[in-house]
């Protein structure tokens, strides 16, 4: 199993060799991409409006207890979260936006 640290490093390295090899003095090209990265965060958005549909729509209100670890390199001890599902994958959710 590859750590995905490693992975996104990888995938970084390589992104920026094939970027060096784009003629962005083009304007159609750079056009291109703008419209290329618009479009990808629309279907985003889209997803994640999709997803927060199907929490919404399930509205799962069952108490979920878990344990949520301290923050890395800090002092604090892990603390204990009692919330319902619902909540849970909306918080999770919201986190990504």
């Amino acid at each position: 199993m590859v750590n995905p640290q490693i992975t996104n490093l990888v995938i970084i390295l390589g992104m920026m060799q094939v970027s060096k090899k784009i003629p962005f003095d083009d304007p159609n090209v750079l056009n291109g991409v703008r419209a290329l990265y618009v479009v990808s965060n629309l279907i985003i958005i889209g997803i994640y409006l999709y997803t927060k549909m199907q929490i919404d729509k399930k509205r799962d209100m069952t108490v979920l207890k878990y344990v949520e670890p301290a923050p890395m390199g800090s002092t604090e001890e892990p603390k204990a979260v009692t919330t319902t599902v619902h909540a849970y994958d909306t918080s999770q959710l919201r986190g990504l936006f």
